[in-house]
């Protein structure tokens, strides 16, 4: 079997992680795999190839640039017997170009039938049909208007999550093309940044973690936090603020959210870099302030360490954050632009996770433990070899009834 991976061309490390996971899952059963991927992808990471190469991504020698052409391409001359996109923005219609069968990896608020908590939010991923395409020279129409249930919807569905979390619909309850996989996440990477006092690079591997090992050894004692507001949008001066509190609480902030003026202030108190192991990273930090994004919600979890989750109006993270705190492993904190007094809603929040007694610390931590069992029988019963075989041989079919689980191996 040949397997070509797709992922979303702007999407940076965090729609391309779940690609290499699985690539991984099928390489340990000797499937030939590659990657469709821009020459300048991802600018952040530097030098493209070093990357790459110490990640052991196959790459295909095809420039992801023209996008249908060249998806259309790495058809022709790779030949893959199916292909796996995540959010590719070709795939849906290069796939049926070639009668190709396609594997999507599926989230929350990309579900059809999703309703979002708050009507006023809208989706992370904002496309305007203008950036689709263009497939009429292929026998496409240009859509009026932007479906993304309809825009992701693969003959398989792989959601990287726990049912518990990443709630399917009533209406495709059941339905054996949604497939839940637990989350799809990779050997911790640290990319650091010459900005900041950290080393170049070009001369760091990844897999070197000693930079993070000093900033632990010299913080042994305070109480540890991570901070992230993603690697794309620029977080709000109010998340800044906080950050500068839990400085003046003589914590240690381990974050990727880069910030001269806390640099300074915290010194070897504030350690950046703008992609962190996140799994050595929440294994040695009390507390977690996050923003609900790809797979970053499922580290704190595995650590068992409480969260603090931080809105953006976007409701596929929202959607997220609401029900982390339903399951009592989290507080949620509305956006700032939400929130009139947003950082005394974040010391109340940071000061009840850290009450005297312990109580609702721990609390927080025997439930994170529950829903790291649940992702273990999740990761358990997924067969992603075994999955794409039936697809590839058609016997596969998506549900029309719905009722029942949905989860494990179709």
């Amino acid at each position: 079997m040949k397997v070509l991976f797709v992922p979303w061309r702007n999407g940076g490390l965090s729609h391309l992680i779940p690609l290499v996971a699985l690539h991984r899952m099928l390489r340990a059963r000797s499937v030939e795999t590659a990657f469709l991927l821009s020459d300048d992808w991802p600018k952040k990471l530097g030098e493209k190839n070093r990357i790459l190469q110490q990640l052991d991504i196959p790459v295909l020698p095809i420039d992801y640039c023209n996008l249908i052409r060249s998806e259309l391409r790495a058809y022709r001359e790779f030949v893959p017997d199916v292909v796996v996109d995540d959010c590719s923005l070709t795939t849906g219609y290069a796939s049926k170009r070639y009668g190709m069968p396609r594997v999507s990896i599926r989230r929350t608020g990309s579900f059809p039938f999703e309703r979002p908590r708050n009507a006023a939010h809208r989706h992370s991923m904002p496309l305007a049909v203008e950036q689709l395409p263009d497939m009429r020279p292929y026998g496409f129409q240009r859509p009026s208007s932007i479906s993304l249930p309809d825009l992701f919807a693969g003959d398989l569905n792989i959601v990287p999550g726990v049912p518990s979390i990443e709630a399917l619909p009533d209406e495709i309850q059941g339905d054996p093309s949604y497939v839940f996989s637990g989350p799809l996440v990779v050997e911790d990477v640290l990319i650091c940044d010459p900005g900041i006092g950290s080393a170049d690079t070009s001369h760091v591997d990844v897999r070197d973690f000693g930079p993070l090992d000093r900033f632990f050894a010299e913080n042994r004692g305070r109480t540890s936090v991570y901070v992230t507001h993603g690697l794309i949008a620029t977080p709000p001066a109010e998340i800044v603020q906080c950050m500068r509190y839990l400085l003046e609480r003589d914590c240690a902030i381990v974050t990727s959210i880069r910030s001269e003026s806390l640099a300074l202030r915290g010194g070897s108190r504030y350690f950046y870099a703008p992609y962190l192991p996140l799994g050595y990273v929440c294994d040695r930090v009390a507390l977690a302030i996050h923003h609900c994004g790809n797979a970053t919600y499922h580290y704190p979890i595995l650590s068992g360490v409480p969260s603090i989750t931080v809105g953006t109006a976007c409701y596929d993270r929202e959607n997220i954050a609401a029900r982390l705190e339903e399951l009592g492993v989290s507080r949620h904190l509305p956006s700032p632009v939400e929130c009139t007094e947003f950082k005394a809603c974040f010391v109340e929040a940071f000061e009840e996770c850290f009450e005297g007694s312990g109580e609702v610390y721990a609390k927080r931590k025997e439930r994170c433990g529950r829903l790291r069992e649940e992702i273990e029988q999740t990761v358990g019963s997924f067969d992603l070899h075994e999955a794409l075989a039936a697809l590839v041989k058609g016997r596969l079919r998506p549900a029309q009834a719905s009722g029942g689980g949905a989860g494990g191996s179709p």
